[in-house]
């Protein structure tokens, strides 16, 4: 029989508990990595301003240099912006290369990727075949395709961190005011990543610490729980009969007859004291005693309900108490219970039967020591009406 319904709150609480923890971890998880996230996404924007700010720098320090023009916004020409190219290669040892947005009658160029609205002039072509070989088959990915026209058509500075072949890319790019109405044009420069490679490892890192942390103590808490569970059990059911320990019956008796008084329910005891065990223990020693208190609660708790609650009451003494149930139907239960135990072969060769006492509960409001002593009384008249009887 199960954990009975009394004493089944403490389970449930430990239950609870268990899973409140994993809960609460799981929570704690999930927020360290949405924080660390977070943070995360703040550094790499930090990162990206920072390369496109000197991104910038180089230019301005490449236009003195080069002295293509003056002012704090200059206006270049097609021409410019190849001489400003060849200067960050230079300076800088930038490889560099611009787009402008193509014109319905421009065929001097070719097509930024796959995208026709922005081109490629032939003057930048050896450096945009450059940029293409970091990607396989030189082909531009269709999700950077779309990046990129975004950022461009924002007509804004950008810097793209993307993952190639060869390991972390910035792309970034940024808008160079032109002369004489002549279309909008853009320098993209790329260069590899080695800060940001080492920050997405170390977030990686991080997490999967995180992860693990979280895994570990989930399975102490497991473990303890495990622990509990076995302590649990070992406090409410008797190591030898699987039948509930002293303290648990008298915690779940008093709350059945708390029950009993509120609903006014009947509510009887049985009392079952074995009949010569003595003697079993003293021809055939303690493991044939062992035995038959064993097979007196399996043969007692697989014919009571599952809500009754049975347990040890020390020694050879067993304890039923019977919740929902009058004095005539407590008799005819402990009868079957008697007869049960007479008609079992091995303990008839072992001469063993049982005398029990049933107590109708009269006054629920009585402790239930002073019960299972009104039914204990009831117990010794039937051994001395001559055992194997039962008395009510």
């Amino acid at each position: 029989m199960g954990i009975f319904r009394n004493h089944a709150n403490f389970s449930i609480r430990r239950r609870r508990m268990y899973y409140g923890v994993l809960g609460a971890l799981g929570v704690l998880l999930f927020l360290s990595l949405r924080l660390l996230t977070t943070y995360r996404d703040a550094g790499i924007a930090s990162y990206q301003r920072d390369r496109v700010a000197n991104f910038r720098m180089q230019l301005q320090a490449t236009l003195r240099s080069c002295q293509i023009s003056a002012g704090r916004n200059p206006l270049l020409s097609g021409e410019d912006m190849k001489s400003l190219a060849r200067g960050l290669e230079l300076l800088f040892s930038l490889q560099t290369f611009g787009v402008k947005l193509a014109a319905p009658e421009t065929s001097e160029g070719g097509p930024l990727g796959g995208d026709a609205r922005f081109m490629v002039p032939h003057a930048f072509w050896k450096e945009y075949l450059g940029f293409l070989q970091l990607f396989p088959r030189m082909m531009l990915p269709p999700n950077l395709e779309r990046e990129l026209a975004f950022r461009l058509l924002g007509e804004r500075d950008f810097c793209l961190s993307w993952k190639t072949p060869r390991g972390w890319f910035d792309i970034m790019g940024v808008t160079i005011p032109q002369k004489g109405g002549e279309e909008r044009q853009f320098l993209l420069t790329f260069e590899r990543a080695e800060n940001f490679s080492q920050s997405r490892t170390l977030y990686v890192l991080l997490s999967l610490f995180l992860v693990l942390f979280t895994l570990l103590l989930m399975g102490v808490a497991t473990v303890v729980y495990g622990v509990l569970l076995k302590l649990e059990h070992m406090a409410v059911l008797d190591k030898l009969t699987g039948a509930h320990t002293r303290g648990a019956f008298l915690e779940a008796g008093e709350k059945e007859k708390s029950r009993a008084l509120r609903k006014g329910h009947p509510l009887s005891l049985v009392m079952v004291d074995l009949d010569n065990f003595k003697r079993v223990n003293d021809l055939h020693g303690h493991n044939t005693g062992d035995f038959v208190l064993r097979k007196i609660s399996g043969l007692v708790q697989s014919r009571i309900r599952k809500y009754d609650i049975f347990g040890r009451w020390g020694g050879d003494e067993f304890v039923l108490l019977l919740p929902e149930t009058a004095k005539e139907e407590a008799l005819r239960v402990a009868e079957k219970l008697r007869q049960c135990i007479d008609h079992d072969a091995a303990l008839h060769a072992l001469q063993v039967t049982a005398s029990i006492g049933v107590y109708q509960v009269e006054d629920l409001e009585d402790s239930l020591p002073n019960i299972i002593e009104k039914a204990d009384q009831k117990m010794y008249a039937a051994k001395e009406g001559g055992r194997n009887k039962v008395v009510g």
